[in-house]
């Protein structure tokens, strides 16, 4: 009793869900916590977020049982359910991994579970898409499966993952739907539609020991999840701690970006790397996942390993590597611990192959068969195709962070030539769209699509005689803007990028050629 007590008084998880619609707090846009007695406008508080942020979609979170003790049996909006309540019964395998949940809260307290699922997705979902939201996150998935019951669990967990797709698909076309907490394999395996899950524990910002664990977490179920489902990395604050080790995370990993932060609590420098001025990311292609020397080691315990997390764009691979060394979940205390407080600095080589790039005619060559040149995104450094080939060092005290760039390089006409992309981004090769190369009159051009704006990086044998930004197309008029091109050395060539309305376009590097 006295534990339930605790978890009563401690947090949510024993609440249950007593009304589908929204409370007094969301009654306008300047209702608060402390707003009561007033009816609720969910509809004005998104049509309010929607015009003055510009936001294009805005998700509601809740519970695959409705909240985290699931629904009210003493609610009178909710008693057309006919919820029960539920103790929690783990099975002997759940409590070896996790013994705890053996005097959790839904053990002690139970959880309130709906006789009719359908209709329970079907009363929240109507209400919210009526009131202009456009999608859910729904969290605490696994613990339907705790529940027995005569079908069996198995049975259980299918029927109601079924219908919240059901409902998802009828009332938020477009598959707007986060799956959360959702990795036993009642829940993942019965995933039909749902494209998007998330790969790791929350984010907490008070832990300190938990944000390396994080990043490991998150990179290593990567290679399982991604088979089925875009991998979510969760959030994290801009202004933090450990803000740059999760943002570099973010920016390799494929997944949505999005933070927690305090309202007015923002670092916009580190955030600007991250998100284009119209709120579109520099996403990579695929799902972040080890490279291929990290899967097998211990990298959060060890002591010598950098974990290394790779991901391709259009026209480039990347590498993400970290010192996660110093903490993990300790399964004993079953917390986050610290257990090197002081974790030595780490040195690692990074090689083309490690995103994806194979080795030809003894070469590391990518994918197309075309020679790479390198860039990182935390030291700036550049290394010529010939450098990255023999390996970009990287060392790292605790906490660091460095992404590789592999751009490939293209060949016409004795001319060599890579586009790194938008070096002030922490993923530049992701504003590379396309590269396409022609020769005309006496010179040799490259042509270059990209996204975004600000300071667009190349590596080339040669300096460029000019180089133009061609604008407009699609029915409107073109216009050629000719770009001032700063030389750095190891043949870089740097053009800065101005804001274009549709915040892409494309440039054209123009190079004599040898007669």
């Amino acid at each position: 009793m006295m534990m339930l007590q605790f978890f009563c008084a401690s947090g949510d998880f024993t609440r249950r869900l007593v009304d589908y619609t929204a409370n007094s707090k969301f009654a306008s846009p300047t209702s608060g916590p402390t707003t009561k007695g007033v009816s609720s406008n969910l509809g004005l508080v998104t049509r309010s977020l929607k015009r003055e942020f510009g936001l294009k979609f805005i998700y509601c979170w809740h519970g695959l049982p409705g909240y985290w003790g699931g629904v009210s049996p003493e609610s009178p909006v909710m008693k057309r359910l006919k919820p029960r309540v539920m103790p929690a019964n783990p099975t002997p395998g759940v409590l070896e991994i996790e013994p705890s949940m053996a005097w959790g809260p839904g053990a002690l307290g139970g959880i309130g579970i709906p006789e009719d699922a359908e209709e329970l997705y079907q009363m929240m979902h109507s209400y919210l898409a009526s009131q202009g939201v456009d999608g859910v996150k729904v969290d605490c998935q696994a613990g339907i499966g705790l529940l027995p019951c005569s079908e069996g669990t198995p049975s259980k967990s299918a029927k109601y993952h079924y219908a919240l797709e059901d409902s998802v698909k009828r009332h938020f076309p477009g598959n707007h739907i986060i799956n959360c907490m959702c990795h036993d394999s009642l829940n993942f395996y019965r995933f039909v539609d749902s494209a998007v899950a998330r790969a790791c524990d929350d984010f907490y910002p008070r832990d300190k020991a938990s944000h390396k664990t994080h990043i490991a977490n998150s990179a290593y179920n990567s290679l399982f999840l991604s088979a089925l489902v875009q991998p979510d990395w969760d959030m994290f604050q801009s202004e933090h701690p450990a803000n740059v080790l999760h943002a570099a995370a973010r920016a390799v990993s494929g997944a949505a970006i999005y933070v927690s932060d305090k309202p007015g609590n923002h670092n916009f420098d580190l955030l600007k790397r991250l998100v284009l001025p119209d709120g579109t990311v520099l996403r990579a292609n695929l799902p972040g996942r080890p490279t291929v020397d990290s899967v097998f080691r211990d990298v959060m315990r060890d002591g010598k390993s950098l974990l290394k997390v790779w991901n391709r764009n259009n026209c480039s691979g990347i590498v993400g590597v970290f010192n996660v060394q110093g903490s993990s979940w300790d399964r004993q205390l079953r917390r986050f611990q610290l257990h090197d407080p002081q974790p030595p600095r780490l040195t690692a080589t990074v090689l083309p192959r490690d995103a994806g790039h194979s080795a030809s005619e003894g070469r590391l060559r990518s994918p197309e068969g075309r020679s790479v040149v390198a860039h990182c995104s935390i030291s700036g450094s550049t290394y010529t195709a010939a450098e990255a080939a023999e390996g970009v060092p990287v060392s790292l005290g605790s906490g660091g962070a460095e992404i590789v760039t592999f751009a490939e390089q293209y060949q016409r006409d004795g001319v060599e030539f890579a586009p790194v992309g938008l070096t002030g981004m922490l993923n530049p090769g992701g504003a590379v769209v396309g590269v396409r190369s022609m020769s005309q009159g006496g010179r040799v051009h490259f042509s270059v699509t990209f996204r975004g704006c600000g300071a667009f990086t190349a590596v080339a044998s040669r300096g460029p005689q000019c180089v133009h930004l061609v604008t407009g197309g699609d029915g409107g008029g073109i216009e050629e803007i000719e770009l001032a091109a700063r030389a750095g050395p190891k043949g870089v060539v740097v053009v800065d990028v101005p804001q274009l309305p549709a915040m892409r376009g494309e440039l054209l590097f123009s190079f004599g050629v040898d007669q």
